[in-house]
């Protein structure tokens, strides 16, 4: 059980410091699924304001508002004052397991190349 634990603990120290902060977000989301997520209208709500979930991922209220509001413009949440609601488990997945080499970013949208 406890090497279980700092297994985790290791875990989350290397993605602080070497993960993007999209896919750190996305895949906190998708671990906390199974511990607070409860099911809401054929989606999963998680009980979490923006600001736990900064804190939980080492990052400010306003990336995790802007990620989210780029999440929600694709379908893949419902943001609200208290909680989130995860549309499209999936695509959040997916998020979450990009790491810090894949070119795309969290929007899913390539990055547009100088014409030079």
């Amino acid at each position: 059980m406890v090497v279980r634990y700092l297994a985790d603990l290791e875990e989350r120290f290397r993605e602080l410091a070497t993960e993007r902060v999209g896919p750190r977000v996305a895949r906190q989301l998708v671990r906390l699924l199974p511990q607070i997520g409860r099911p809401a209208e054929g989606a999963i709500e998680v009980g979490l304001s923006r600001e736990e979930l900064a804190q939980m991922t080492g990052t400010t209220l306003f990336t995790v508002s802007r990620l989210f509001s780029a999440w929600e413009t694709r379908g893949l949440v419902k943001p609200r004052r208290e909680a989130v609601t995860i549309s499209d488990v999936q695509a959040l997945s997916a998020i979450a397991d990009e790491t810090s080499e894949d070119p795309v970013p969290i929007d899913g949208r390539r990055p547009r190349h100088a014409p030079f």
